[in-house]
């Protein structure tokens, strides 16, 4: 299926700044947005309408970069791709002749505190997350004006490239790379770091293979650009104590900016967890939650609107809607209140299915007004409960035969006792006796409800039949004929 274009989209807007209009009344926000809104604190200088480098510039500086070496240990290969603060190339690390990832703050922003103080908090935030699921950071420096970061080489394309190429994806393969990536996001949360930009454009896919050989997607998380970092327990000090924004200024991109990131507030791991919800949204429906004319404009509607549930636009699982619309509560209380809670939502969702699948087709039973038990399910109880019932179905089917025997000799026996008038009573009470206890325990072995107690009418006692076996039975019209030959006179 070919994936839907802008207006249905599969859009990722670039990482912005809003200012606080946010904050005020939707309406007062909509008359003046155009005023406000305003593309980070990037130098116009050096940027084009879009908020990027001009492409000649951006260039001029590549060309230059490709065979250099920087600090003597890394030497610069090839572009992999460019970005708003800046590029970033494959290079060979000298020392153990191993490819690595270097990003290179553009030279136009290294004048900029701002830029430089984000990208050395990105450097900060990526080395202090040690997980399989982000992209490790093996180095930070300066060389010559140059600011650089080296992280590990991985062969790769964003989500966004791959839901271009292969959108719809199956159910289990999002659950997969999204409990990647918020198992990451869980170990970040735990160091007191928020991301506050994820989007596809930051999640990094790359192919593997499980332990059984089997091929398995495998996430990355990266670009801690604007992340916020702030250990838990303690009040953040020294070179990386302010934060990179300010109340009334939200740095992210809209398309996926929880509320309360695009009002300026103060977020916590939450913030990242609706994030995420909107990345969930993406891959179900196609298209982001939110579409609107400008960065500000979506932002807004994050703010004050509810999202039309994914399966508005397309069929999809129910469970996982479910899951995508709580992480996209408005307030944070509302959504899951860890990564790791939602992962197991995640998880248990289609576990869950696959509890309530069946491998073989059902078994068919004679009454149709009776549940028919299915097997191949992986519940215990439901197997006993329907193995239980076939015993018991065998069982009647006995005692009814059991039955049908004695009724037949009964027969028989009052034909030979009705020529003997002298012994007729004694027989006929004898085998109305054993008749009626055959028929009554055949009863309560079918249908246990329909037991009733019998009255033996030579000792008086009650005899109740609720648990005789069909051993029982049978032995009973065993003695009732052996009764017909004693009571019998000879002939």
């Amino acid at each position: 299926m070919e994936a839907p274009t802008r207006g249905e989209t599969l859009y990722e807007g670039p990482t912005i700044a809003i200012g606080a209009l946010v904050r005020l009344s939707i309406p007062s926000a909509r008359r003046t947005m155009t005023r406000v809104f305003r593309e980070g604190d990037r130098p116009r200088s050096c940027m084009n309408g879009r908020g990027e480098l001009p492409v000649h510039m951006s260039n001029a500086v590549h060309s230059l970069l490709i065979g250099r070496t920087l600090a003597k240990k890394y030497t610069i290969e090839s572009l992999i791709g460019t970005g708003g603060m800046g590029a970033v190339y494959r290079a060979r690390q000298i020392s153990l002749g191993r490819s690595v990832a270097v990003k290179v703050l553009h030279r136009e922003l290294a004048d900029e505190p701002k830029f430089v103080a984000r990208f050395e908090r990105e450097a900060l935030s990526a080395s202090h997350l040690d997980h399989p699921n982000s992209l490790r950071v093996l180095d930070f420096g300066e060389d010559q004006g140059l600011l650089y970061l080296v992280m590990e080489y991985v062969d790769a394309e964003d989500l966004l490239a791959l839901m271009n190429r292969e959108w719809p994806l199956d159910d289990e393969r999002v659950v997969s790379m999204l409990s990647q990536l918020l198992a990451a996001l869980a170990v970040a949360h735990d160091l007191g770091i928020v991301h506050r930009d994820l989007k596809p454009g930051n999640i990094l896919v790359l192919p593997g293979v499980d332990d059984d050989g089997e091929p398995v997607d495998i996430v990355k998380i990266c670009d801690f650009g604007v992340a916020k970092v702030e250990p838990r327990g303690k009040k953040a000090s020294g070179r990386f104590a302010p934060h990179l924004t300010v109340d009334g200024l939200a740095v992210g991109t809209p398309d996926y900016m929880s509320p309360e990131q695009a009002r300026g507030e103060s977020v916590d791991g939450r913030s990242d967890v609706y994030s995420v919800g909107v990345v969930l949204y993406h891959l179900l429906a196609g298209r982001t939650p939110f579409v609107g004319e400008s960065a500000l404009g979506v932002a807004l509607q994050h703010v004050s609107d509810d999202p039309l549930p994914p399966s508005h636009h397309r069929d999809v699982h129910p469970a996982l809607e479910a899951i995508c619309l709580r992480a996209l509560s408005k307030l944070p209380r509302d959504r899951f209140q860890s990564a790791r809670a939602m992962r197991r939502a995640l998880r248990s969702a289609l576990d869950e299915e696959r509890r309530t699948s069946y491998s073989t087709p059902p078994l068919v039973l004679t009454r149709p007004a009776i549940a028919t038990p299915r097997f191949g399910s992986s519940s215990p109880t439901e197997l006993a409960a329907a193995r239980a019932h076939v015993a018991r179905r065998t069982l009647g089917s006995r005692i009814r035969q059991a039955a049908a025997a004695s009724a037949g000799g009964a027969l028989l026996a009052l034909g030979i006792a009705a020529s003997v008038p002298a012994i007729r009573h004694t027989v006929e009470q004898t085998l109305r006796r054993r008749f009626e206890m055959a028929q009554t325990a055949a009863a309560a072995l079918i249908d246990p409800s329909r037991a009733m107690p019998a009255r033996s009418e030579a000792t008086g006692p009650v005899e109740t039949v609720n648990s005789v076996t069909a051993n029982t039975v049978e032995t009973a019209v065993a003695d009732a004929g052996s009764s017909f030959d004693v009571a019998l006179p000879p002939p």
